[in-house]
């Protein structure tokens, strides 16, 4: 019998998962009329750290923590959601941009099969290039004809059409993984996946109302940028650059365990240029060079000085940029994504856990509701 299967005695909610790098967070979520979603509940659950990063152990430990949040939440004898969202890891899937162009059309009228076309002719592409199947999301954006941006684009004559399509895939085994660890929860509800990336540029252009800036999630395992410009996503890019590869170097070079380790970086994060770390500089020096190379790139964006970088990282990390930002000179405007800067586009309930990652997959299932 479904843990759902009670009797509905409040208004429904929407369902959230977010499987990060190192956690599973999960939340009820209601969408009042003012648009404004209110998180009413939180469960966490963490994923094991790894000495050395196996992507096999990992997934084994996120379905196990993912099953586990899901569980607490169903638990508490809400009723049923609307929706149940899961957004994933850039660990878990592939996302790419592309433009896709058609020319010498002869001032042929612009329909939905030829829209279609070019959506469909880069998801092709992609899952060709990555050799996986499953498109999680795909979406058209900054459609052109002749060269010139055009909002509604149908029935308009075109010479030339291109349009901007993000894509994001995950291959067989994962995808079955996951639904697999929720199946024993919800039973044949349905559960939408969403990379994060995806959830997060999409509430942010909505909330905050922003058409051109760049995305940096710096997680566990990797950071991730993705570079937003006219609206579209032009270019998702990732390295290997995460808080676990810190808590793992440092460890290394100090002969520490992890959990000691992960206690160096912490006080590194309070006093970054005082050399409390000794022997470590090495590793640390290498995140910074590795770090600032990562952000100054110029791909997808015209102008770095223009466009601003919205960083969301936990706050051991988020305190570490802050203070290679005071002693580097990146050119650019630096925007955190903490919890206080998201309050205004969501509200909590009193035992909700105020994270920044489940209030931005908050506004983006209200997004996704308004459009249904």
């Amino acid at each position: 019998m479904s843990l759902f299967s009670r009797k509905q005695t409040s208004p429904r909610s929407t369902l959230l998962l977010d499987i990060g790098s190192s956690r599973v967070i999960g939340a009820r979520v209601t969408h009042p009329a003012d648009n404004l979603p209110v998180i009413l509940h939180t469960a966490r659950e963490a994923i094991v750290f790894q000495d050395s990063f196996e992507p096999k152990r990992y997934l084994k430990s996120a379905t196990k923590s993912l099953r586990t949040s899901a569980e607490s939440l169903v638990r508490l004898g809400l009723p049923p959601p609307d929706r149940i969202i899961a957004t994933i890891s850039p660990l878990l899937a592939v996302s790419s941009a592309k433009t896709i162009t058609r020319e010498n059309l002869d001032s042929t009228i612009v329909t939905k099969k030829l829209i279609d076309s070019l959506l469909e002719e880069a998801k092709k592409l992609f899952v060709i290039e990555q050799k996986r199947g499953i498109v999680l999301e795909a979406t058209l954006d900054d459609v052109r004809i002749n060269g010139y941006r055009v909002q509604y684009p149908l029935g308009k004559r075109a010479d030339t059409i291109s349009g901007t399509v993000f894509v994001s895939l995950i291959d067989q085994q994962t995808d079955e993984a996951l639904r697999a660890a929720l199946e024993p929860v919800f039973h044949e509800r349905p559960v939408l996946f969403h990379t994060f990336p995806f959830a997060a540029t999409t509430a942010i252009r909505h909330a905050m109302n922003l058409e051109n800036f760049r995305y940096l999630e710096w997680g566990g395992e990797v950071a991730e940028m993705v570079s937003v410009y006219d609206g579209a996503i032009r270019c998702v890019e990732s390295a290997p650059l995460g808080g676990n590869h810190l808590i793992r170097a440092i460890g290394r070079e100090l002969a520490l365990s992890p959990g000691l380790a992960k206690t160096k970086l912490e006080r590194l994060a309070v006093d970054w240029d005082k050399d409390i770390l000794r022997n470590s500089d090495r590793p640390i020096a290498h995140v910074k060079k590795s770090l600032h190379n990562f952000l100054t790139k110029r791909e997808g964006v015209p102008d770095l000085s223009r466009i601003p970088l919205l960083v969301l990282a936990d706050p051991v990390l988020r305190t570490l940029f802050a203070s290679m930002q005071a002693n580097q000179s990146l050119g650019f405007d630096v925007r955190f994504l903490t919890s206080e800067a998201m309050s205004t586009f969501c509200r909590h309930n009193g035992d909700a856990t105020r994270d920044p990652y489940i209030m931005l997959a908050s506004i983006f299932s209200g997004i996704m509701k308004a459009r249904q």
